[in-house]
């Protein structure tokens, strides 16, 4: 069996540091973590992906349109500090692309839920 990979796209260093400290407890073997999305596509293989909403040199939602057209509809843990109204607006956008998002948080979020949702979304 392969490794259970995430890729994780944070700007914020405290932030990132948290959610690898989190997705390596419950078993993720590799960590991917990148302020932006990288341009070798074979990163974007990963099992999950943990993005942040707003990355520097990127409009809006762009990168995770890249994603998707890269690699297809990988499952997505948005995490985020856009107030509420935005990331429900950013998620309806999202919903009608049919994108595979399993959740959106809030920064700061609560670890406990966070490890479950990582733990949701390991591999078997």
């Amino acid at each position: 069996m392969s490794e259970a990979t995430l890729l994780l796209i944070e700007d914020d260093e405290f932030m990132a540091k948290q959610i690898r400290t989190l997705a390596e407890s419950v078993g993720f073997e590799r960590i991917l973590q990148f302020d932006a999305l990288p341009d070798d596509q074979s990163y974007l293989d990963a099992d999950l992906i943990v993005t942040d909403i707003q990355l520097p040199n990127m409009v809006g939602i762009a990168h995770i349109d890249r994603i998707i057209t890269l690699k297809g509809n990988k499952p997505i843990i948005l995490v985020t500090g856009l107030d509420q109204m935005t990331l429900a607006s950013t998620l309806t956008i999202l919903k009608m692309k049919r994108v595979n998002i399993v959740a959106a948080l809030t920064k700061p979020f609560n670890r406990k839920d966070f490890k479950q949702l990582l733990e949701a979304q390991l591999p078997k």
